[in-house]
Protein backbone atom coordinates (compact mmCIF):
# COMPACT_ATOMS: atom_id res chain seq x y z
CA UNK A 1 0.00 0.00 0.00
CA UNK A 2 1.02 3.41 -0.36
CA UNK A 3 0.07 6.07 1.38
CA UNK A 4 0.55 9.92 0.51
CA UNK A 5 2.71 12.31 2.35
CA UNK A 6 1.84 15.53 1.38
CA UNK A 7 5.12 16.64 1.29
CA UNK A 8 5.17 15.63 -2.58
CA UNK A 9 6.27 11.63 -1.87
CA UNK A 10 4.39 8.38 -0.95
CA UNK A 11 5.19 6.43 2.29
CA UNK A 12 5.34 3.10 1.37
CA UNK A 13 3.85 0.15 4.14
CA UNK A 14 3.63 -3.25 4.02
CA UNK A 15 0.52 -4.36 4.13
CA UNK A 16 1.03 -7.55 7.42
CA UNK A 17 2.32 -5.10 10.21
CA UNK A 18 -1.08 -4.34 11.33
CA UNK A 19 -4.33 -2.06 11.66
CA UNK A 20 -3.95 1.74 11.58
CA UNK A 21 -5.05 3.97 14.45
CA UNK A 22 -6.32 7.36 14.48
CA UNK A 23 -5.41 10.45 16.19
CA UNK A 24 -8.14 11.86 18.58
CA UNK A 25 -8.38 14.51 21.08
CA UNK A 26 -9.59 13.91 24.84
CA UNK A 27 -12.44 15.51 25.95
CA UNK A 28 -10.37 17.24 28.92
CA UNK A 29 -10.88 20.59 30.73
CA UNK A 30 -7.36 21.21 29.80
CA UNK A 31 -7.66 20.56 26.11
CA UNK A 32 -10.30 23.53 25.94
CA UNK A 33 -8.10 25.66 27.90
CA UNK A 34 -5.60 25.37 25.37
CA UNK A 35 -7.78 25.94 22.82
CA UNK A 36 -10.24 28.91 24.87
CA UNK A 37 -7.27 30.64 26.64
CA UNK A 38 -3.35 29.75 26.04
CA UNK A 39 -4.02 30.21 22.13
CA UNK A 40 -4.09 33.68 22.56
CA UNK A 41 -0.29 35.50 23.66
CA UNK A 42 -2.44 38.81 23.97
CA UNK A 43 -5.30 38.27 25.39
CA UNK A 44 -7.45 41.20 25.22
CA UNK A 45 -6.60 41.71 21.34
CA UNK A 46 -7.43 38.69 20.52
CA UNK A 47 -10.16 38.83 21.49
CA UNK A 48 -11.33 41.98 20.26
CA UNK A 49 -10.38 41.28 16.99
CA UNK A 50 -11.91 37.29 16.79
CA UNK A 51 -15.03 39.00 17.66
CA UNK A 52 -14.87 41.81 15.49
CA UNK A 53 -13.96 39.56 12.40
CA UNK A 54 -16.80 37.72 12.85
CA UNK A 55 -19.20 40.91 13.21
CA UNK A 56 -17.89 41.93 9.66
CA UNK A 57 -18.16 38.53 8.37
CA UNK A 58 -21.72 38.20 9.31
CA UNK A 59 -22.41 41.45 7.74
CA UNK A 60 -20.54 40.52 4.60
CA UNK A 61 -22.62 37.10 4.83
CA UNK A 62 -25.84 39.03 4.92
CA UNK A 63 -25.03 42.07 2.28
CA UNK A 64 -24.22 44.73 4.95
CA UNK A 65 -20.71 44.90 4.74
CA UNK A 66 -20.50 48.86 4.64
CA UNK A 67 -22.94 48.86 8.11
CA UNK A 68 -20.87 49.81 11.17
CA UNK A 69 -21.53 47.26 14.24
CA UNK A 70 -21.51 48.37 17.41
CA UNK A 71 -19.07 47.82 20.17
CA UNK A 72 -19.04 48.89 23.74
CA UNK A 73 -15.53 48.95 25.28
CA UNK A 74 -15.40 48.76 28.97
CA UNK A 75 -14.92 51.90 30.83
CA UNK A 76 -15.02 52.32 35.11
CA UNK A 77 -19.10 53.09 35.16
CA UNK A 78 -19.64 50.57 32.87
CA UNK A 79 -17.48 47.60 32.92
CA UNK A 80 -18.11 45.59 30.47
CA UNK A 81 -17.31 44.66 26.71
CA UNK A 82 -20.33 44.13 24.33
CA UNK A 83 -20.39 43.83 20.12
CA UNK A 84 -23.63 43.53 18.41
CA UNK A 85 -23.83 42.24 15.14
CA UNK A 86 -26.76 43.28 12.28
CA UNK A 87 -26.12 40.11 10.30
CA UNK A 88 -28.80 37.04 10.42
CA UNK A 89 -28.91 36.50 13.89
CA UNK A 90 -28.34 32.35 15.12
CA UNK A 91 -30.95 29.83 15.25
CA UNK A 92 -31.08 28.14 18.46
CA UNK A 93 -29.61 25.42 16.36
CA UNK A 94 -26.76 27.01 15.01
CA UNK A 95 -25.97 28.38 17.96
CA UNK A 96 -26.10 25.48 20.46
CA UNK A 97 -23.78 23.82 17.44
CA UNK A 98 -21.02 26.56 16.46
CA UNK A 99 -20.62 27.78 20.22
CA UNK A 100 -20.25 24.04 21.31
CA UNK A 101 -17.96 23.00 18.84
CA UNK A 102 -14.34 23.94 18.32
CA UNK A 103 -13.39 23.91 15.15
CA UNK A 104 -16.88 23.63 13.40
CA UNK A 105 -17.04 26.93 11.12
CA UNK A 106 -19.88 27.79 8.65
CA UNK A 107 -17.01 29.85 6.48
CA UNK A 108 -14.28 27.62 5.11
CA UNK A 109 -15.53 27.78 1.84
CA UNK A 110 -15.77 31.25 1.54
CA UNK A 111 -12.92 33.86 0.48
CA UNK A 112 -15.20 36.88 1.10
CA UNK A 113 -14.64 36.93 4.82
CA UNK A 114 -12.42 36.03 7.17
CA UNK A 115 -12.87 33.85 9.71
CA UNK A 116 -12.24 29.24 8.98
CA UNK A 117 -11.29 27.81 11.97
CA UNK A 118 -14.02 27.89 14.36
CA UNK A 119 -11.96 28.93 17.18
CA UNK A 120 -12.94 32.71 17.37
CA UNK A 121 -15.97 32.17 18.76
CA UNK A 122 -14.72 30.36 22.10
CA UNK A 123 -12.14 33.69 22.24
CA UNK A 124 -14.15 35.23 25.30
CA UNK A 125 -12.58 32.39 27.44
CA UNK A 126 -9.41 33.66 26.79
CA UNK A 127 -10.82 37.15 29.34
CA UNK A 128 -13.77 35.40 31.99
CA UNK A 129 -15.25 32.18 32.85
CA UNK A 130 -18.42 33.43 31.59
CA UNK A 131 -20.14 35.19 28.87
CA UNK A 132 -23.82 35.31 27.74
CA UNK A 133 -24.97 35.47 23.70
CA UNK A 134 -28.14 37.11 22.40
CA UNK A 135 -29.61 36.19 19.36
CA UNK A 136 -32.21 37.64 17.22
CA UNK A 137 -33.36 35.88 14.21
CA UNK A 138 -36.94 35.16 12.55
CA UNK A 139 -38.92 37.40 15.22
CA UNK A 140 -37.30 35.40 18.54
CA UNK A 141 -34.74 36.63 21.04
CA UNK A 142 -33.32 34.05 22.36
CA UNK A 143 -30.31 34.36 25.17
CA UNK A 144 -27.59 31.68 26.14
CA UNK A 145 -25.23 31.95 29.01
CA UNK A 146 -21.39 30.24 28.04
CA UNK A 147 -19.35 28.75 31.38
CA UNK A 148 -16.80 26.39 33.14
CA UNK A 149 -18.72 24.43 34.77
CA UNK A 150 -17.12 23.20 38.53
CA UNK A 151 -14.79 20.95 36.76
CA UNK A 152 -13.56 23.21 34.44
CA UNK A 153 -15.66 22.24 30.93
CA UNK A 154 -17.70 25.09 29.03
CA UNK A 155 -20.90 25.00 28.71
CA UNK A 156 -23.78 26.56 27.18
CA UNK A 157 -27.10 26.84 28.25
CA UNK A 158 -30.41 28.37 27.19
CA UNK A 159 -31.53 31.10 29.81
CA UNK A 160 -34.43 32.62 28.03
CA UNK A 161 -36.61 32.93 24.99
CA UNK A 162 -39.36 35.01 23.78
CA UNK A 163 -40.59 37.62 20.58
CA UNK A 164 -38.81 40.27 19.39
CA UNK A 165 -39.14 43.35 17.14
CA UNK A 166 -35.58 44.11 17.17
CA UNK A 167 -33.02 44.11 13.92
CA UNK A 168 -31.45 40.43 13.14
CA UNK A 169 -27.71 39.85 14.48
CA UNK A 170 -26.43 38.56 17.73
CA UNK A 171 -24.92 40.33 20.28
CA UNK A 172 -22.12 39.31 23.24
CA UNK A 173 -21.48 40.24 26.42
CA UNK A 174 -19.24 39.91 29.15
CA UNK A 175 -18.07 41.56 32.36
CA UNK A 176 -14.71 43.23 32.16
CA UNK A 177 -12.15 42.97 35.59
CA UNK A 178 -8.44 45.03 35.45
CA UNK A 179 -7.31 48.33 33.46
CA UNK A 180 -10.15 49.61 31.14
CA UNK A 181 -7.07 51.48 29.59
CA UNK A 182 -5.62 48.13 28.22
CA UNK A 183 -9.28 47.62 26.11
CA UNK A 184 -9.23 50.82 24.89
CA UNK A 185 -5.51 50.44 24.21
CA UNK A 186 -6.04 47.35 22.00
CA UNK A 187 -9.58 48.60 20.61
CA UNK A 188 -7.26 51.22 18.65
CA UNK A 189 -4.66 48.39 17.69
CA UNK A 190 -7.40 46.44 16.39
CA UNK A 191 -9.46 48.62 14.34
CA UNK A 192 -7.06 50.86 12.85
CA UNK A 193 -7.17 48.17 10.35
CA UNK A 194 -10.63 47.78 9.81
CA UNK A 195 -11.98 48.80 6.31
CA UNK A 196 -15.52 49.84 7.84
CA UNK A 197 -15.26 51.61 11.34
CA UNK A 198 -17.49 50.22 14.37
CA UNK A 199 -19.81 52.35 16.13
CA UNK A 200 -17.98 52.39 19.57
CA UNK A 201 -19.47 53.87 22.74
CA UNK A 202 -16.61 57.06 23.04
CA UNK A 203 -13.69 58.35 20.36
CA UNK A 204 -10.62 56.35 20.48
CA UNK A 205 -7.44 57.91 18.60
CA UNK A 206 -5.40 56.17 16.30
CA UNK A 207 -7.98 53.90 14.56
CA UNK A 208 -7.52 55.97 11.15
CA UNK A 209 -4.39 55.21 9.33
CA UNK A 210 -2.17 57.92 7.89
CA UNK A 211 -2.19 58.40 4.03
CA UNK A 212 -0.36 56.43 2.23
CA UNK A 213 2.79 57.45 0.62
CA UNK A 214 2.73 55.10 -2.24
CA UNK A 215 -0.32 52.65 -3.04
CA UNK A 216 -0.56 49.56 -5.32
CA UNK A 217 -3.10 46.92 -5.93
CA UNK A 218 -3.19 44.86 -2.51
CA UNK A 219 -0.51 47.24 -0.96
CA UNK A 220 0.32 50.72 0.37
CA UNK A 221 3.41 52.39 2.19
CA UNK A 222 3.06 54.52 5.21
CA UNK A 223 4.99 57.03 6.78
CA UNK A 224 6.14 57.05 10.10
CA UNK A 225 5.07 53.45 10.94
CA UNK A 226 7.59 51.31 12.87
CA UNK A 227 6.42 47.94 12.05
CA UNK A 228 4.96 46.17 8.67
CA UNK A 229 2.20 44.57 8.38
CA UNK A 230 0.42 42.30 6.03
CA UNK A 231 -3.27 43.11 6.00
CA UNK A 232 -5.70 40.26 5.06
CA UNK A 233 -9.61 40.64 6.02
CA UNK A 234 -9.49 43.48 8.75
CA UNK A 235 -6.32 41.96 10.04
CA UNK A 236 -2.92 43.10 10.26
CA UNK A 237 -0.47 40.26 10.41
CA UNK A 238 3.24 42.01 12.03
CA UNK A 239 6.33 41.21 9.38
CA UNK A 240 9.17 40.01 10.68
Amino acid sequence: MKIDNFGGGEIGRSDNLGGETSFTIENSPFAFKILSESLYSHKIQSVIRELSTNAADEHVSSGKGDTPFDVHIPTGFEPYFSIRDYGAGLSEADATTLYTTFFKSTKRNDNAVTGCLGLGSKSPFAVTDSFTIESFNGGFRTVYTCFKDENFFPKLVVLERGESSEPTGVRIQFPVSGSHWDWKYEAARVYKFFAVKPNLNFEISGTVLPAPLLRGKGWAMYEDMHESYAVMGNVAYPID
